[in-house]
């Protein structure tokens, strides 16, 4: 999520107390005089004070030109922190800050010699226990170990399986299209990591809300569907449109 500033209108009880000292109590009092001394005034003298008060209404009644400026932030549609699911050496790590990847593309392989040597001895297992197993059936001094053998074959294939997918978690992609919003500043190609270490922050800003602060003196300010325009902090992203669409207590 970027801080920044959320320009939305109204600069109200500025532009309402200047138009109250300036215009509505002078022309107040005016009236008041006027009407006070109404029979001894000239029809002329009326008019005028009549026009005075209608324009003072008008300019208290028309639009005014408001803004109010409020410290917002983005909340992204989807955040994820892509964590190293095992121990081992980075053979892929994004360079850029606040480079775009698409769905399914690979953003950082971890490299494990120490799983890729225990799924060969896994590999090798495998294929002993099925030797086995095949001579087995056809010396019959032998059959009396069938049992035992399947069942070292069945735990050499399990973990074979879960080695294997070990390595292809390994392979972090982005799941879905995305911002990389944050990396880890010490990391680069060739560095070891340990499982559980926070690689990568992947933003989704196709959709998401802006949301900002607002003191208790603004609330009379603002209604549902005022427009104003989100600052992304530094700017590296354009400025964005947005609309009022909730106030919270």
């Amino acid at each position: 999520s970027s801080r920044a500033c959320a320009r939305l209108s109204l600069r109200v009880v500025l532009a309402i107390s200047q138009v109250f000292r300036l215009i509505v109590m002078p022309v107040g009092k005016e009236i008041i005089f006027w009407w006070e001394n109404r029979a001894n005034a000239s029809s002329r003298h009326l008019k005028r004070a009549g026009i005075a008060a209608a324009i003072a209404l008008l300019l208290v009644v028309l639009p005014i030109d408001r803004e109010l400026e409020l410290p917002a932030y983005w909340q992204a549609q989807d955040v994820v922190t892509l964590y190293a699911p095992i121990s081992g050496q980075l053979s892929a790590y994004p360079a850029p800050y606040d480079g775009r990847v698409s769905a399914g593309t690979s953003v950082a392989v971890i490299h494990s010699p120490d799983l890729e040597f225990e799924l060969g001895q896994a590999v090798h297992d495998v294929r002993s226990s099925k030797y086995q197993l095949e001579r087995t059936s056809v010396n019959v001094g032998l059959a009396q170990d069938r049992l035992a053998l399947q069942a070292q074959l069945s735990g050499a294939l399990e973990k074979k399986t879960d080695i294997e997918a070990l390595l292809a978690d390994a392979d972090l992609v982005a799941p879905f299209d995305a911002t990389i919003t944050d990396l880890e500043p010490d990391l680069r190609i060739g560095d070891w990591v340990q499982k559980g270490d926070s690689l990568v922050t992947l933003t989704n800003d196709s959709g998401g809300k802006v949301i900002a602060y607002l003191g208790e003196s603004e609330l009379s300010a603002l209604r549902e569907g005022a427009e104003g325009t989100f600052y992304p902090e530094g700017g590296t992203r354009t400025p964005l449109a947005v609309a009022l669409v909730d106030i919270e207590t």
